[in-house]
């Protein structure tokens, strides 16, 4: 049986977000099955394999460099390899190290042979003949703090989505904004944090409802972004006036929830619930108890 990796690790991606250091491992299967709707021999390996032990070594207070992400990796291997086949060992590491972002050749430290890669700049071809697919990367320091300057951007890609990825990135580099977002859009599916929020920045920039809820999302969690609420309801804001559904809600709960404004929080509740967003109705109910 082949198993598919890339759905896998994106619902461990998203599950890991909203994680804590004291997260159970039965809570986090629960957020990983509610995002992975069709992949039940993946999930049934998941399921048997991830133990709260085995959680502690990939959900951490604070990013971690890459001697230390070895040590992790060896420490989970050594708990999985005493009950299940060193395929499925590699598997439920590889999707782990895929959702954390970190570059690594996982068969070689089963086997004895550490081989972390130093530079995803210098070495992302190397990594991905190794793991067979392309490395999500976390998002470095310098390029968090580097917001408005002119980000290199790296143009390697799936092969599967080289040929959208050629087509959109012509009229993206003309300005078609809705090109810049669907590039954003692939990107994600490519599971490239870094390549995804530049596009996305780019088409928020030049008005882009979809986009800006995006930007505002990433400062709103801390996702490619560091955590800048003020930049968050800025481009949730932007976007919500566009009447894009997705950020008057999430513009209604972070007033009721975080700001404690009624008024504010009923006002964009009321817009989405208008648009028929079941989640926004049921909340809008609340707020004005």
């Amino acid at each position: 049986m082949i198993l598919d990796i890339k759905p896998v690790a994106i619902a461990v991606r998203k599950a890991l977000k909203e994680a804590s250091i004291s997260t159970d491992a039965k809570v986090l299967l629960a957020i990983i099955r509610a995002n992975l709707k069709y992949n039940d021999e993946e999930f049934a390996l998941l399921e048997k394999s991830l133990s709260n032990e085995l959680l502690s070594c990939f959900v951490l207070k604070t990013p971690i460099g890459k001697n230390e992400q070895l040590k992790q990796i060896k420490s989970a291997l050594k708990l999985l390899e005493r009950n299940f086949t060193k395929m499925d060992c590699l598997f439920i590491v590889d999707v782990f190290c895929r959702a954390k972002g970190w570059e690594v050749d996982i068969e070689h430290i089963f086997d004895g042979n550490s081989s972390i890669t130093q530079s995803h700049r210098v070495n992302r071809n190397e990594a991905s003949e190794l793991l067979g697919y392309e490395p999500l990367f976390e998002i470095s320091d310098e390029t968090m703090e580097s917001e408005n300057e002119n980000i290199q951007v790296n143009t390697v890609v799936s092969p599967e989505l080289r040929d959208r990825w050629e087509f959109l990135i012509k009229s993206a580099n003309r300005g078609i904004i809705e090109s810049e977002c669907a590039l954003g859009d692939l990107f994600i599916e490519d599971m490239n944090q870094d390549q995804a929020t530049y596009w996305y920045s780019k088409a928020a920039e030049n008005g882009h409802a979809k986009a800006q809820w995006y930007m505002g999302m990433c400062y709103l969690k801390g996702v490619g972004k560091r955590k800048d609420f003020d930049k968050a309801l800025y481009w949730l804001k932007k976007s919500a006036n566009q009447n894009y559904l997705d950020s008057q809600y999430e513009l209604g709960i972070y007033y009721y929830m975080e700001l404690a404004d009624n008024e504010e929080a009923i006002k964009w509740l009321n817009k989405a619930s208008e648009q028929g967003h079941s989640e926004a109705k049921f909340f809008l109910n609340i707020a004005k108890r």
